[in-house]
């Protein structure tokens, strides 16, 4: 049902065989001796650069091969590339993910593979035309993974190591690997951390006969020039070649922020349109629908074909269902489905590891019986949203969507299906009301999506057909977009009483935080304390009385919104400790960027995770007169297409002083030949977090 597109792991077995180091007595013979690479263009130099880069990925033999080759430029790239690791992740999207990068799994950085076996490795560098070889230096460490039921299960990276490497070095490595089963998310980038001069992939696929023309490899983004498919008929099946040639591609250090799904070429290797052709040759005395075009199944459960079921488990689902008015007047079951979802997010959550690991008898309970004790089981939750709008006779469509940070669909075929989630669809007049579940235990209002569900394409296939108003409802597949909020709803606004003894060297900070649209739905589970979304940058997770050298701190919701643009504000009040002459405001703010964020050149075109705007009106109120110095160094104004910043200081009366500050980020996507309107942006606001107001009584 509802799946959680980091854990699509369904088919990982209970147990990976140990590590296998035979391969290191393997002798590998070097097919030339090529000593010539082209030379580096200066818009391409960087810490390293790869010079050539030959992948074959081999469906129907089961193998993965790759040479490449790489020149180190200075210390950064010689750090860099020290070692290697097997498995290799081609996946960009999965670099520098948070996802990937939090909790027991933070260490994690091979891809995983269902059956992966070294059949050889080798390595040797080029030092001033001369070719030295290097002996294998390989450890190896266990990696760990969840399967959707929370079970842990373990694989072995593969690490390579070589020695004595110099600055103006050549590396070159070489490997074949079998392998079976999808490889990891089964989408293939050609871009890399650092630059490649020369990328040559090649694919091959093994397809039945009768569906010899079905294109089992699917390009994004790549331009037909630089792509060649050749099929070779061989008795009742057809071998798909498919040949890559890049050159000059950029380094991608951003890949979160580069919305690699839409902007970057890649190819999916979509090896399970074979399973689902050969499931849909049993299905044809059916009612099922097949989508070719999307690879999809379109299943509608019209009521026509699913009946209710008067067991235990319709029973406990009718009683809990049963709680709820149902009103005549309200012919689109949103004031019903809203009520549902309140009282849901009021449930305690259980995650699937409290299940696997907790009593035999947490599996005794079916999800329906758990609502009547007030719990929500994360892995049945798909199941018990869907299971009460079956109940009610509810028509509603199932929205397919991907996480815009990973992929984004595609209205030629299915281009992502590792990355795809599902959620609420309720049709309302020309409209639609989208319910997300409580994935991770996260609490969502009606309507509410996180930044990374706005504005994206969406499939809507619709459920409970019997149901629907009119034919046209019931159509098979169709797309929408999901609504963006904007920088005029994305708010925070720190409206702050600073009360300032002189004396004591004590400020009585109190403080007024708003917030609504996406600082509504990233910080209100963090102010209340509850699940947060931890696959956001940690910048985002900082509260108004987290100031440095404060005590005291009290924090109290004092009113909600549960509707767009979800606004929600808190009473909070702190002890900050200062010195004599000065109030130090570093780390006083809570901006969403920061210099040392960008230490990297940012490459390509760069996307916010959303527009916002952030302000800050601070008055402070000294016990006795006092002189503000420096009032003149905080006067600050950028505006320009992209950003605004404005800092003020005012003095009321000689003990009252008030401080502003308002920034904006307008616009969602950033060019990359305007990149450093991002960096002038970063470097204001260092220095507006760093500020001291120097005092004189």
């Amino acid at each position: 049902m509802f799946r959680f597109f980091f854990f699509l792991l369904a088919l990982m077995s209970a147990s990976i065989k140990a590590q296998d180091l035979n391969f290191t007595s393997q002798y590998y013979t070097w097919p030339n001796q090529n000593k010539s690479f082209d030379v580096i263009p200066d818009s391409l130099k960087d810490d390293a650069v790869i010079l050539a880069d030959d992948i074959d990925l081999n469906f129907p033999e089961k193998y993965i091969k790759r040479r490449q080759s790489v020149k180190i430029l200075n210390e950064q790239g010689l750090n860099y590339f020290s070692s290697i690791n097997l498995p290799q992740n081609f996946d960009i999207t999965q670099i520098n993910n948070s996802q990937y990068k939090q909790g027991r799994f933070s260490n994690r950085t091979i891809p995983f593979i269902y059956d992966y076996k070294i059949l050889y490795f080798a390595l040797r560098i080029i030092r001033d035309k001369a070719i030295i070889e290097i002996p294998l230096k390989v450890t190896t460490a266990k990696v760990y993974w969840v399967k959707n039921d929370g079970e842990r299960i373990y694989d072995y990276e593969y690490r390579f190591s070589f020695d004595n490497l110099a600055v103006n070095d050549i590396i070159e490595y070489t490997y074949k690997a079998e392998i079976k089963g999808s490889y990891d998310s089964d989408q293939f980038y050609v871009n890399d951390y650092y630059p490649k001069l020369k990328t040559n992939l090649t694919i091959k696929v093994k397809a039945p006969g009768d569906i010899k023309s079905t294109t089992i490899i699917l390009n994004n983004n790549i331009d037909s020039a630089l792509y060649k498919r050749t099929d070779v008929p061989d008795k009742n099946f057809t071998y798909q070649n498919h040949v890559y040639k890049f050159k000059n591609l950029k380094a991608i250090k951003y890949s979160q922020n580069s919305l690699a799904g839409k902007t970057l070429p890649h190819v999916t290797a979509n090896i399970y349109a074979l399973n689902r052709y050969f499931f849909n040759q049993t299905m044809n005395s059916t009612k099922y629908l097949y989508a070719t075009k999307y690879m999809w199944f379109v299943i509608p459960d019209s009521m026509l074909f699913k009946e209710k079921v008067y067991d235990k488990y319709g029973a406990s689902l009718r009683k809990f269902v049963s709680g709820f008015p149902d009103n005549a007047n309200d012919t689109s079951k949103v004031l019903f489905y809203n009520q549902i979802i309140d009282t849901l997010n009021l449930y305690k959550f259980l995650p699937s590891e409290q299940l696997h690991y907790g009593k035999e008898a947490q599996y005794s309970l079916t999800s329906s019986e758990r609502l009547l004790k007030r719990q929500l089981a994360e892995e049945f939750i798909g199941d018990t949203y869907s299971d009460i709008l079956f109940e009610k006779n509810i028509f509603y469509y199932r929205a397919n969507i991907q996480d815009r940070r990973l992929g984004m669909h595609s209205t030629a075929h299915r281009a992502h299906e590792y990355y795809e989630t599902e959620f609420i669809a309720l049709p309302v007049k020309n409209s639609f009301k989208f319910y997300v579940p409580r994935f991770n235990g996260l609490k969502y209002f009606p309507d509410e999506l996180p930044f990374y569900y706005e504005g994206n394409l969406c499939a809507l296939f619709p459920k409970n057909t019997k149901a629907a108003l009119n034919k046209s409802e019931s159509q098979n597949l169709k797309f929408i977009r999901t609504p963006i909020s904007t920088y005029n709803e994305n708010i925070r606004t720190e409206n702050a009483m600073f009360k300032v003894n002189t004396d004591s060297s004590i400020i009585h900070a109190f403080i007024k935080e708003n917030i609504s649209g996406q600082f509504s739905t990233i910080l209100r589970p963090f102010y209340n304390n509850d699940h947060i979304d931890s696959t956001i940058k940690n910048q985002y997770y900082k509260k108004c009385v987290e100031k440095p050298n404060s005590n005291n701190k009290s924090v109290k919701q004092t009113a909600q919104s549960k509707t767009f643009p979800f606004k929600t504000s808190y009473s909070c009040s702190e002890n900050i400790d200062i010195s004599k002459d000065h109030i130090d405001l570093s780390n006083w703010f809570s901006f969403l960027f920061s210099k040392e964020s960008f230490s990297d050149k940012i490459t390509q075109d760069y996307y916010l995770d959303f527009t916002f705007t952030d302000t800050y009106n601070f008055l402070f109120e000294f016990n006795k007169p006092t002189t503000i110095v420096n009032m003149a160094d905080f006067i600050t104004t950028i505006t320009n297409e992209f950003f605004e910043i404005n800092t003020n200081i005012i003095r009321q009366d000689d003990s009252k002083y008030l401080l502003t500050v308002n920034t904006k980020a307008k616009q969602y996507l950033l060019p990359e030949a305007k990149v450093n309107y991002l960096k002038d942006y970063t470097e204001q606001l260092g220095k507006i977090n760093s500020f001291k107001l120097k005092l004189s009584n």
